[in-house]
């Protein structure tokens, strides 16, 4: 299946994607031990610049995050594909729905400083999780506490409105805000080194 969503035929890869969904609303939670071979590869699908693809792929990676949620998705290899990403739309699709148009409400506030803060926590996180005072980031099915536990670590490391796109439910703010997090490794590179730890989680 991995390979079908890589084919240069088009229509074998709507095919896959549309398979790749059906599985996972079929197979629900259960399906997270495949997620490390099919999730790259789908999000891989949003390198292709036809709309029908694109919104075909958005809609099966929202099935997806809806059945074996958030945490997942921040996979080392996960995230890796994720920013790797080159594909316009998908900084352009994802965010215009949700904050600007139509009169609608925008979802966060604009910060007034930059998207990740310069935290030096690294060496006191690894030193906790070895003395066991968090629990240690080693699991198969992640549990609710991972989440909160995770939300609370990166809140001092990222500005209100980071902090929310990555753990809103709707899995495009997941998207909008990996898209921030790549200009941030240019700009803010020292302050991406010192939080690596926790965004690889």
């Amino acid at each position: 299946m991995k390979a079908q969503l890589a084919d240069n035929n088009k229509v074998l890869v709507q095919l896959t994607i549309s398979i790749c969904k059906q599985l996972v609303e079929s197979g629900g939670n259960g399906m997270i031990r495949h997620m490390a071979t099919i999730l790259p590869a789908l999000i891989g699908t949003f390198t292709d610049a036809k709309p029908a693809l694109f919104n075909l792929a958005e809609e099966a990676l929202d099935a997806w995050h809806s059945k074996i949620g958030f945490v997942p998705f921040l996979d080392g290899e996960i995230l890796f594909t994720s920013l790797q990403i080159q594909n316009p739309n998908l900084r352009a699709t994802s965010i215009p729905p949700k904050s600007s148009g139509g009169g609608r409400k925008k979802d966060f506030m604009e910060d007034d400083g930059p998207p990740i803060i310069l935290k030096v926590g690294k060496a006191q996180r690894i030193k906790d999780e070895k003395a066991l005072k968090v629990l240690k980031w080693n699991f198969t099915i992640p549990r609710d506490e991972f989440l909160d536990q995770l939300k609370e670590q990166m809140m001092p490391c990222f500005s209100p409105s980071m902090h929310a796109k990555f753990f809103h439910k709707d899995f495009k703010f997941l998207i909008e805000a990996l898209s921030i997090l790549i200009s941030c490794v240019t700009e803010y590179s020292e302050a991406v080194i010192k939080s690596l730890d926790i965004i690889l989680k």
